[in-house]
């Protein structure tokens, strides 16, 4: 049952989890199988201030910045860069002495594959690879429910126990994921156009954009900019690793692109590539977006918004709930509608770099909500007329200003 919760979750194919690398998909990992199954022994390995992240947000019982710690799990997720996972591989055996299931979720399958071979028998190997992400990375911005209706690609060797892949399958569909089979050389070579191309297009746009019209002209830049390159925030030390593990496929990719690109600018005067390309682009586009894509759980709860301080989450976090000081002075805390966040932000905190969002499920409140205006206009905003418990914020996403200090926020 995807995304259940608790009790109405199956049982856990993995009663203790070790995962190397609390990032956005490691800690998300975390915050969906505590969510799934609190009684689940969770491990985090990675340095000692992510480490000390993690537990703030319960994400983990037990951390270290060894892997002495996963000794006696059952179930390894390598969930750090590509390389550093390949690394990872090679100490494995020295620190699980029983056997154990492991996976990863990089983004490329091949060079990865090839390591985990001179794992030992009692060591199960399942690559994997969830196409699910946020334009802010770190466990800050981690969720439980980011897996919810995306596809996760499994690419289990041939040697790889029918067990194993069981355990895993079902690890991943309780997420709330959506499993695809598949070769690793057919993995590498169909993400090098899903994913790594628009990757590195949007990043070199932007790059090109912004060093071409500088802060000023980007003071008038419509929404179709930020549209188009919201992945341009993204790590180039993740990416580096992922290009240097795929570079066939993608150099093959980039030719493709750039053969359009050329296309497009020998033919600017007649027109002629541009209409054939914009038509193409169309109907594949209308393709995308017809796909079977199941509405996650997340997306139909009822969401609400409160914007805070990134210390104030953390202090409340620690305590599970969290109190404005609009509640001590004014008997509620201030929220927003979807539709109302975004002027908010811009009308009262332009330009500050100390904030993130709160995604709340307004159904999960326990508290009263009203929609009401005390200060004599006709806009409702929803307050919260009591303290927010920590379990009903679904996401947190950083606020970052653009250069001119206004904020394009991500409510996805």
């Amino acid at each position: 049952m995807a995304g259940a919760r608790g009790a109405d979750a199956p049982d856990p194919p993995f009663q203790r989890i070790a995962i190397v690398g609390f990032g956005l998909i490691g800690a998300s990992i975390a915050l969906g199988v505590r969510r799934l199954w609190p009684s689940v022994l969770i491990v985090a390995v990675d340095r000692k201030d992510v480490i000390e992240a993690a537990m703030r947000a319960h994400a983990a019982d037990v951390g270290a910045d060894d892997l002495v710690v996963a000794a006696d799990t059952e179930l390894v997720v390598l969930a750090a860069p590509v390389l550093a996972n390949i690394r990872l591989l090679a100490e494995l055996a020295a620190h699980l002495p029983g056997e154990a299931v492991v996976t990863d979720v990089g983004s490329t399958k091949r060079e990865t594959t090839a390591a985990a071979r001179a794992l030992p028998d009692r060591l199960t190997f399942i690559g994997g690879h969830p196409l699910a992400g946020a334009a802010v990375g770190g466990v800050e911005s981690a969720r439980a429910d980011l897996f919810e209706g995306r596809p996760w690609i499994l690419t289990p060797s041939s040697g790889a126990r029918d067990t194993a892949q069981a355990r895993v399958s079902a690890f991943v569909e309780a997420l709330g994921a959506r499993v695809h089979l598949m070769t690793p050389e057919a993995h590498d070579s169909l993400v090098a156009y899903l994913s790594h191309l628009p990757q590195l297009a949007a990043s070199a746009l932007m790059d090109t954009v912004g060093g071409a019209v500088a802060r000023d002209g980007l003071a008038v830049a419509g929404r179709g900019l930020a549209d188009t390159t919201r992945l341009a925030s993204s790590p180039a030390d993740v990416w580096r690793d992922i290009c240097a593990t795929n570079a066939d496929a993608i150099s093959g990719a980039l030719d493709l692109l750039i053969d359009r690109l050329n296309d497009l600018r020998a033919d600017l005067h007649r027109g002629d590539a541009l209409e054939a390309v914009f038509g193409g682009a169309a109907r594949w586009r209308a393709e995308l977006m017809a796909q079977d894509r199941p509405r996650t759980a997340a997306a139909l709860m009822p969401r609400i918004f409160h914007i805070t301080t990134r210390a104030a989450w953390d202090e409340a976090r620690a305590a599970g709930r969290y109190t404005a000081d609009s509640l001590h002075t004014e008997g509620f805390i201030h929220c927003s509608q979807a539709d109302q966040v975004t002027w908010v932000a811009n009308t009262r905190f332009r330009g500050r770099t100390d904030l993130v969002l709160l995604h709340v499920d307004e159904a999960a409140v326990g508290a009263e909500v009203r929609r009401e205006n005390l200060e004599g206009g006709t806009t409702l905003f929803p307050h919260i007329y009591g303290p927010l418990p920590v379990r009903a914020v679904m996401q947190v996403t950083p606020m970052t200003p653009s250069p001119d200090g206004t904020f394009e926020l991500d409510l996805s």
